[in-house]
Parts: structure tokens; C-alpha cells; sequence
């Protein structure tokens, strides 16, 4: 290495270095508080009269939370620095940062208890250090709180109430709990949030902007400085307004944007991504070592067109392609090829998709490129024709409207059988759809052009939780068996929450025909500890069935567990639902009068949906996914007992109507009476003029579960 430049790049790192220290770093505590109490005092000194002497309006007393108003700052600027990078990977010696300084600040009246219980404590760290391939991004924050009392004092809640809970090597980061001591209902409280941030030689991930909230909003607005040498996008989404652009005398780029008297969106079965107004920002630096979409130039830019979007996620894709052929561990992949010659493509595919899932879990990074590059290296080797293609989940904008390169999924098409193959999102069978990619719009390539498609969406019946309990009666006391079988998207959560890792690479051993363990694979010295992993799974896995039962039924019924056992783990297209066995018992539902007995028999069956007072009017359109849920519960009768025909009446409901149904069927087989529930969801999409047929729906399942049945001595 030239020993001048050597020295050059060292003089610039230290100079480098100093700044910074300026601006992000905090060596000890005492110079945290300085820095903190500077940073509170200057926010709070920022001329706002929206923050001043609130007045909650009338008509928003009753509600719970009420955001009067809201105020975020975004100052953005380039930063060279020397790379560290340069020793390690060859790289250049200069690293081109993109610092930052975020302000978030509100003020909220608190209109309950829920919402004193909500901004009563908050949790945080004051310093980060995230390393990225590129070198390492530093963060630092401040938070800042003061109460506005219903007398109208202004009580600031001071720094040296913070309690830390956690601290990391040489005390850089720390995570702190801060208390909000007195907070009534009636008050105010007014939250600052100031972050400094060091993006060490790449670009960001895209910001929002969101015009609206699940609290009535009176006034928030935007302000944004950004330097003119980065490249700056931004689109608006869901009749966002633009953002008013000008300059500064620097002639940096500035962005306002504001907006007043917002009504709060609903929580439940709401698409943010399809109904809130909000703005996606993405900033480039151009020089940095990341990826920069080719289309990309300094200055500010409103994104109108979706296809450089575009192109730039197929060139990332490519790009991870030429990397990741060089490090691929393909053994299992390579097997899956040769094992699978005398099968049909259906079932090729299918073994290639397992082996590829298999070979996740033996590397220590792993994202959907991987997976993805995987999956078409053994299509490739397999000589098996297949359509890449684009999209990006609910979460996102559509594939049509991208903001931003960043929020797109690719996935793989085969042609010859119509299947869709995606990064999976649980142990979810190979030609299974995510709920979070159903219904979605994709690009499918095909050669140098795109078509476009629709992933499938799975209807009320393939989403189904199918679920048989038998019961018994001890006294007061009821023993329960519960047979659950879960398909479609009802298995995804409880695959992600009840499975352990272990009995997933089994799963997908056995299926590929790899007949070596995960255990086999390791290195000696490291099998000892694979083995305390596997243990602490295993009692894991105990506690979260632990926690199945304990919510399954309705919150006030006392359970008691005690077994479990894994049936199915549903990741076989032949039979693709997670089936499991929970025992446990039941107090409190077993009532004695005289010589019959009381069961609450509505409280047996999964606990319902309740739709509180605040969210029964509704003026926004119904997102959700289209599911049925069957119980069949039966309950053993003790002998010398019956169930009498005006009290099996009373078990049999019926509300239906185009958008949902909740049925209920009972009668006595032998010495046992069945019940059967089913609650159907029919559409993924209804118009918020059905609200009141989905209300209608969702009480009857509600007031279901207070159903008793009164078991007579014959």
C-alpha cells in the first residue's frame, strides 16, 4: 500500500472521527445528560403554537387518546469518512455517509385510563451500534417529556428518572425506562423524540410519512432539509398531499407538508398500506458502496412511474445472483435434482423447494435473495422452464405504484403447472401462497418483457381452523381434549409460535431424503451446545402451548395444562394443515343447581371477536382475509343425566347473511351432547357499507359465548 495515501486516509479518519464524535457520540453518561438537556431545551425552544395551551375540542373528550398535535423533522447531509472497509474487502479508502437528525414531537390529551396506562412508561436506548456489511451505523437519542396538567401547570419529567435495564459492552448501548410519574386522565403530555444517526457508506431504507392515525389528529406537520448533492424520491400513496418544495440559501432541498382536523382510522381489519394517506421517501447517496438503482441522480425527484422502480429491483436480484453463485452451499439442492429425475415437474419442483428450505436452515445469514437464487440454481440444473416475477406484499404499495425498489418480493413461476413459488413465511407446504402475497398483482418476466398476473387468493374454506373437543365432567371441574387442525393462513402463526426448529429441519430432511441429522452436521466442539439449544426448545415449546390453551377460550376461564402433542407439521402439499393435541383441564364453568347441572357451554368454543363502542361506526372500507372456524365440542353427560329439548332449542342459531354467517347445531348422540359452531369471513374485501352485516355477525358470535345449558337429573 502507498504509504502516503496510507497516512493521508488516517488524517482524514481522525479528522473524520472528531466531527462525529461531535454530533453522534456520547462517551459517558455525564456527557449523555449534557448532550440530552441541550437537545430537550432546544426542541422545546422551537417556535410551535400548536403545542400551546391545548383545548381538547368537546366533541373528542370521550374518545381515549386525542394527538393535538404532531411535528417531525428531518435534517439529512453527507458525511465523508475514512473505511475501515478498505483493510478488510479492497474497497475504496473513503466511506460516503448519509448522517441524520430525526425530531418527533406530539402532544396528546388523555381521555382515559387505557391511554394513561399507554404514556405512562417508556422504553429505549439511548445509543446503538448496528454493524451493516458496510461498516457501522451509530445511533444516539434523546427523549424529552412534560405533562400539561388540567390546572394547566407544565410539570417536565426529569432525565434522572431514567432507570437502565440493560447495558452493553464498555456502557455503549444502554436500554432505560422512564416512568411518567402522576399522569391523570385529563392531562396532556407532550413527547419529544430526538435521534442522531450515522448511515456509515450506504443509503437508507425508505421513511413515511403517515396523514393520518388510529387516534383523531388536530394539526401535524412535515418539515424536511436535505442536501441537494443526494438523491432524493418521494411519492405520495392513498391521496397524500405533495410535499411543498423549495430551497434554503444553501440551496439545500426543503419539504413541508401539513394537514388538520383528521378523523382516527379503525385498528381492526384495516389495510394501512390501502387506506392510509402517507408519503415514501428514499434517500441515495450516490457515492456509497451500496445499491443505487441506475436510474438514481442527485436533487430531488417525485416518483410518477413505477417501471424504473422496477427495473431497479430486477437489477439488485441479478446482482445478489453474480454474488451469491460464488458462496452457495448446494449440496442438498444438488441431491434433490438427482433424486428426483423419474418424477413428474409438479413434484420436482416441489422436492427442489424442500431442499432449498433445507439449506436455510444451515446458513447463518439468510434473507428471500438467498432463497430465491437457491431455488432457481436447482430449477436450472433440473432443466425446468420457470418465469421469475416481482411483487411486493399488503404491507407495501402495489407492484404498479412502487415508490421504492426496496419494498419488492421475488418469487418464481413455473408455467407448465400454474404454481407460485414464494419465500415462505412459515413452514408452510412448497405451492402454498403467504397471506401476506395473496391477491397480490406481480410482474412476471419473460425474456425482456413483463406481464402481469395475480397471485391466488385462498377462500373461507381453505382458511380453516377446524378444531374437536371432547369433554368430560368431574365434579365443577371439566378435563379437555382439543384436536386443532389449522390450514391455509389460520397455521401460519401457530406453525411460527409452536414448532421448533429442530422438529422443522427434520421434517424437511425426511421429506428430501437426507438421511444425516442436523446434529451430524456440526462440528464436535459445537455439538454439545446444539444439544443445550435443542433442550431450551423443547421447554419452550412446553410454555407456549402453555400459552395456546390460555387463550384459546375466552380470558376469564381458568385453565390448567396438561400435555400437548404434534400431530402434522403441514409442510406436504398432500397434507398441508398443522394438526396438534392439547389436555388440560377447566374450572369455573360447571355450576351445580339443586340436581342438574349449568355448563357454559358458549365458553367452551374459541374466544370471539368483541367490537367495542368506539369502533361500532365505521365510515372506511373492510380489509381482511376470508377464514372459517369450526368447533365441535363434545361433552360427555354424567350418567342419570339429559338435555331436554327446549334446552338443545336454545343451541341452535343462525345468522347469516352475504358477508359472514356464525351457525350454531346441537343435539345428543348417545350419552354425549354436540355442539357444532362455524364462523365464516366469506370475502377478503367488503365496502364500508356492510359494516353493520359483519357487526350483526361478529355479536351473535359474542353473545354466544354466554350461552348456559342446563343438564336435568333424569
Amino acid at each position: 500500500m502507498n504509504q502516503s495515501i496510507t497516512k493521508l486516509a488516517i488524517a482524514l479518519f481522525m479528522a473524520t472521527s472528531t466531527l462525529f464524535s461531535l454530533g453522534v457520540k456520547a462517551d459517558n453518561d455525564s456527557d449523555y445528560r449534557k448532550y440530552a438537556d441541550e437537545t430537550r431545551k432546544a426542541v422545546y425552544a422551537m417556535s410551535m403554537p400548536e403545542f400551546e395551551n391545548p383545548q381538547v375540542p368537546k366533541e373528542l373528550k370521550a374518545e381515549s387518546a386525542v394527538i393535538m398535535a404532531r411535528y417531525q423533522d428531518i435534517v439529512m447531509g453527507k458525511q465523508l469518512g475514512f473505511g475501515m472497509n478498505f483493510f478488510l474487502t479492497g474497497n475504496g479508502i473513503f466511506d460516503h455517509n448519509i448522517v441524520a437528525t430525526y425530531i418527533q414531537r406530539e402532544l396528546i390529551y388523555i381521555g382515559d385510563e387505557v391511554a394513561q396506562k399507554e404514556y405512562s412508561e417508556y422504553e429505549f436506548s439511548t445509543h446503538d451500534k448496528n454493524w451493516t456489511s458496510y461498516g457501522r451505523d451509530r445511533q444516539k437519542r434523546v427523549l424529552g417529556v412534560k405533562v400539561i396538567k388540567k390546572s394547566g401547570k407544565t410539570v417536565e419529567v426529569p432525565t434522572d428518572d431514567f432507570i437502565i435495564e440493560t447495558e452493553g459492552d464498555d456502557d455503549k448501548k444502554k436500554t432505560h425506562k422512564l416512568a411518567v410519574p402522576n399522569l391523570e386522565v385529563g392531562d396532556y403530555i407532550d413527547i419529544m423524540v430526538h435521534t442522531s444517526i450515522r448511515y456509515q457508506n450506504h443509503g437508507i431504507t425508505p421513511l413515511y410519512f403517515a396523514f393520518a392515525d388510529t387516534k383523531p389528529m388536530l394539526s401535524s406537520k412535515i418539515h424536511c432539509v436535505i442536501d441537494r448533492k443526494l438523491a432524493t424520491y418521494y411519492r405520495s400513496f392513498n391521496g397524500a398531499p405533495r410535499f411543498t418544495e423549495s430551497t434554503n440559501a444553501d440551496k439545500d432541498i426543503v419539504l413541508d407538508a401539513s394537514i388538520s382536523n383528521v378523523d382516527k382510522m379503525p385498528t381492526r381489519w384495516t389495510r394501512f398500506s390501502a387506506q392510509m394517506p402517507y408519503i415514501m421517501m428514499q434517500v441515495f447517496n450516490l457515492r456509497s458502496d451500496s445499491f443505487v438503482p441506475s436510474h438514481a441522480e442527485k436533487g430531488l425527484h417525485y416518483v410518477d412511474d413505477y417501471k424504473p422502480q422496477l427495473a431497479a429491483a430486477w437489477d439488485i436480484y441479478d446482482d445478489y445472483y453474480e454474488y451469491s453463485r460464488r458462496f452457495m452451499w448446494k449440496k442438498y439442492v444438488r441431491k434433490a435434482v438427482k433424486n428426483s429425475k423419474k418424477l413428474s415437474t409438479k413434484e420436482r419442483v416441489e422436492c427442489i423447494y424442500r431442499a432449498t428450505i433445507l439449506t436455510r436452515f444451515n446458513l447463518i445469514s439468510y434473507n428471500q435473495f438467498a432463497f430465491f437464487h437457491y431455488f432457481i440454481y436447482g430449477l436450472d440444473k433440473a432443466d425446468i422452464e420457470y418465469q421469475p416475477f416481482i411483487t411486493t406484499d399488503l404491507g407495501d404499495e402495489p407492484v404498479d405504484e412502487l415508490g421504492s425498489h426496496y419494498n419488492t418480493i421475488a418469487g418464481v413461476y413455473i408455467p407448465s403447472t400454474g404454481d407460485f413459488y414464494t419465500y415462505p413465511t412459515s413452514n408452510m407446504a412448497p405451492n402454498e401462497v403467504p397471506s401476506r402475497l395473496q391477491g397480490r398483482k406481480v410482474f412476471i418476466k419473460e425474456r425482456r418483457n413483463w406481464k402481469a398476473a395475480e397471485l391466488p387468493t385462498y377462500s373461507c374454506d381453505q382458511n380453516l381452523a377446524k378444531v374437536d373437543m371432547q369433554f368430560s365432567i368431574d365434579g365443577t371441574q371439566i378435563n379437555a381434549h382439543r384436536h386443532v387442525e389449522l390450514s391455509g393462513v389460520l397455521k401460519e402463526y401457530y406453525q411460527n409460535n409452536l414448532l421448533t426448529a429442530n422438529e422443522i429441519d427434520a421434517s424437511w430432511r425426511r421429506r428430501t431424503g437426507i438421511t444425516k441429522t442436523r446434529e451430524d452436521e456440526f462440528m464436535r466442539s459445537y455439538v454439545e451446545t446444539y444439544r443445550e439449544s435443542v433442550k431450551k426448545e423443547n421447554k419452550q415449546q412446553n410454555e407456549d402451548f402453555k400459552e395456546e390453551v390460555k387463550y384459546f377460550h375466552n380470558s376469564d376461564v381458568q385453565t390448567n395444562f396438561k400435555s400437548y402433542s404434534i400431530e402434522q407439521i403441514g409442510n406436504r402439499c398432500d397434507s398441508a394443515a398443522f394438526v396438534y393435541n392439547v389436555d388440560y383441564s377447566i374450572d369455573g364453568l360447571v355450576k351445580k343447581a339443586g340436581k342438574n347441572i349449568i355448563i357454559s357451554i358458549g365458553k367452551l368454543m374459541d374466544d370471539q371477536v368483541s367490537i367495542n363502542d368506539t369502533e361500532r361506526k365505521r365510515n372506511i372500507d373492510v380489509y381482511y382475509t376470508p377464514r372459517s372456524f369450526e368447533n365441535t365440542i363434545r361433552i360427555e353427560l354424567p350418567t342419570g343425566y339429559k338435555v331436554s329439548n327446549e334446552a338443545l332449542a336454545k343451541l341452535n342459531t343462525n345468522t347469516s347473511n352475504e358477508c359472514a354467517e356464525f351457525v350454531t347445531k346441537a343435539n345428543v348422540e348417545g350419552n354425549q351432547l354436540v355442539l357444532t359452531t362455524r364462523k365464516t369471513f366469506k370475502n377478503s374485501f367488503e365496502p364500508a357499507a356492510n359494516w353493520d352485516k359483519i357487526l350483526k355477525v361478529v355479536d351473535a358470535a359474542k353473545n354466544f359465548e354466554n350461552v348456559q345449558v342446563v343438564v336435568s337429573k333424569k
